[in-house]
């Protein structure tokens, strides 16, 4: 009765919810292959996950800033149901599209102006205009480009040959960028969000204020190591800032710090967390994949930037709190780091169970996040004062958790697909490639400067 009585609680937004931890975590470990030998493509698996995302962020995410949250309207629901319909599509009848990929048809090409149209629209409501603009105006090149002289010059495209390419390309919607997002980057933040709610993020920010609350101006400087330590698991600066921001923020301006300063340090320290390994942002992902190397490599080098960022936010409000006379926080206050460690010490082994799969097993960055929230669940389990936060009202304000990190990334790698793509398709690439290496006069210094 009890399984009964969850079911029947299971709303729209939930189901998709599970649909999309499901999807993405069949597509890292890749369970049709260990269970039936079978190999799908990896256009299925995306395909499918970002039906399945932009449905619910379209359900979820109002369409104008005045419209209310949670509240979808009758639009809402359709541009959802057109998203899982144009997912499911692709990822059902891809291995025939393929083989008929050079012949355009106007069922592929109907489909692909629906699928653009729904990822301009996913765009402008998470990162707005500006983006928006930009992706249009690859479109409007690649399809008017012929038009132009010279060097930027391309061959002339059909509309229904470039919807279709920007739907069922490989390099196009469903190519490297949404692909990193659903393999990688998706099981990252999942970790991530497992690990803080599950007792890790009790123990991170205890052990900042450990170690930085005594100190002048020690709320701020506790906001960045918690963010840097939440950084370094979570992937997400918007995660970041909603773990350690309710705390870190109050405390800032209690102390004497202005609101706008203490909301600028805690944006600053939380975007500095995608920079921060053993988990970064989706650009590394990206860059990993692109270069042909290895997430760890990646990782490593950027270890001295990120120092080297938190240094400088460490410089900046020690000057603001030698300038405004801000103490750090009463001894009472401050828990002891001993005892933080004795308590907490558990929750951090997921941290090193990730670190020692990417850098000491070097196996792919998806297999290590599941470890590491395998890890963290069990962790979790074995811990009493953790074990009770086990609910299912918890588990799924996870999940939506997790998807909702997700909504702008899944969106905006949708639409930098069809910019590489149409880059690649056109030639534009190499003709700016050509154009720098010329500016550059063959000095490798001013090329990379360019």
């Amino acid at each position: 009765m009890p399984a009964m009585r969850i079911f029947s609680q299971i709303k729209l937004r939930d189901m998709l919810a599970i649909f999309s931890i499901i999807v993405a975590i069949f597509f890292i470990i890749d369970i049709p292959l260990l269970v039936a030998n079978v190999s799908l493509f990896n256009q299925q698996f995306v395909a499918i996950f970002w039906g399945l995302i932009i449905s619910l962020l379209f359900i979820s995410f109002p369409a104008t800033k005045k419209a209310p949250k949670n509240k979808p309207k009758w639009y809402d629901y359709l541009l959802a149901v057109l998203s899982m319909g144009t997912g499911l599509y692709a990822s059902i009848f891809y291995p025939e599209i393929l083989l008929n990929m050079g012949v355009t048809t106007t069922k592929d090409a109907l489909i692909g102006i629906l699928a653009t149209l729904l990822i301009l629209e996913s765009v402008r409501r998470t990162a707005g205009i500006p983006i928006l603009a930009i992706i249009l105006v690859f479109v409007a090149y690649a399809k008017f480009g012929s038009y132009l002289p010279g060097i930027f010059g391309t061959g002339n495209i059909s509309w229904e040959r470039l919807f279709q390419q920007l739907y069922l390309g490989a390099d196009f919607m469903l190519g490297i960028p949404l692909k990193i997002v659903c393999s990688v980057v998706f099981g990252f933040i999942l970790f991530g969000i497992i690990f803080i709610e599950f007792g890790g993020g009790e123990t991170l920010m205890n052990l900042a204020y450990a170690i930085m609350g005594r100190f002048r101006g020690g709320p701020a400087k506790v906001a960045v190591i918690a963010s840097s330590l939440f950084g370094s698991v979570s992937g997400s600066a918007v995660a970041n800032v909603s773990a350690s921001g309710m705390i870190s923020i109050p405390l800032m301006k209690q102390s004497g710090y202005p609101s706008y300063y203490a909301g600028a340090v805690e944006a600053a320290a939380s975007t500095g967390g995608q920079i921060m390994p053993p988990i970064m942002g989706a650009a590394a992902f990206i860059l990993a994949e692109f270069l042909g190397i290895s997430y760890a490599e990646v990782a490593l080098a950027a270890m001295f930037p990120a120092i080297i960022f938190y240094l400088g936010l460490f410089l900046q409000i020690d000057l603001q709190a030698v300038k405004r006379n801000i103490k750090g926080l009463p001894k009472e206050e401050i828990p002891s780091f001993s005892k933080t460690i004795k308590k907490g010490w558990l929750s951090l082994i997921p941290i090193f169970v990730l670190g020692w799969a990417l850098f000491g097993l070097f196996l792919t960055p998806g297999i290590s996040a599941m470890l590491g929230m395998a890890s963290a669940i069990i962790i979790s389990l074995l811990k009493k004062d953790t074990r009770a936060l086990w609910t299912w009202e918890r588990l799924l304000a996870v999940f939506h958790r997790a998807c909702g990190a997700m909504f702008s990334i899944v969106a905006v790698c949708a639409g930098a697909g069809l910019i590489v793509g149409l880059v690649a398709y056109t030639g534009l690439g190499l003709s700016f490639s050509q154009i720098l290496t010329q500016a550059a006069g063959g000095y490798l210094l001013v090329l990379a400067f360019f």
